[in-house]
């Protein structure tokens, strides 16, 4: 490695007729963290009732996808980075740091260069292992749980669209048929890294019959 990233030039689309360019998207990839969390049947009293997630959810909605900085310190109090500290029964976390969510929760966290690859590792082997490992045993004997997993996701990036055209400050500029992106251009500020959270649960059901 030469220690830069290199921009390979690719072909996306061709069109072989006339058309016209409503709309457009860039995106340059900063990283995206993700964290699947679930309630651990192992001291779950009720394996059917999802209380505690439910009580995370309200947390995150009012802390993390808001970006909330309650001491004012330019540092988001709930990211994906401290997920597992506070929320994590492993990790002994006090009432205040889970924000009184109760300890039966389990935090798995990764961290990928781009969404794309963060959203096929999670999809295709995050999520299988833990409902494999964790709850595979469980519902084979009990066809009515249905294992519900927390998602939380942080993706950072620059971002520029189409509608920047319209501003001349040389983010986004026609030249007859050809469009230039410019993340940093000489006539106005470079854009920074924005952080978008977001977050989903999903609850999983096994067949009535069969193999789960």
């Amino acid at each position: 490695a030469d220690g830069y990233r290199n921009n390979v030039p690719q072909m996306l689309q061709t069109y072989y007729g006339d058309w016209t360019l409503t709309g457009l998207n860039v995106r340059e990839e900063h990283g995206t963290d993700m964290a699947i969390v679930f309630e651990d049947p192992a001291v779950d009293d009720n394996v059917k009732d999802d209380a505690a997630l439910w009580a995370l959810a309200h947390v995150f909605d009012q802390h993390f996808v808001i970006g909330r900085d309650a001491g004012n310190d330019g540092v988001r109090d709930v990211q994906v980075a401290n997920m597992a500290a506070r929320f994590d029964r492993d990790n002994n976390p006090t009432d205040a740091q889970r924000m009184d969510v109760p300890n039966i929760l389990q935090v798995v966290t990764r961290s990928y260069a781009t969404l794309d690859a963060a959203l096929a590792s999670t999809t295709m082997t995050e999520t299988a292992a833990i409902l494999d490992t964790v709850f595979k045993p469980l519902v084979t004997n009990d066809r009515q749980i249905k294992p519900l997993l927390f998602f939380a996701q942080e993706n950072r990036g620059r971002y520029l669209t189409l509608d920047l055209a319209t501003t001349g400050q040389g983010y986004a500029a026609f030249n007859g048929a050809a469009l230039t992106f410019d993340l940093a251009p000489g006539a106005a500020p470079a854009l920074t890294v924005d952080v978008n959270a977001g977050m989903k649960w999903m609850s999983y059901c096994a067949p009535a019959t069969g193999a789960v």
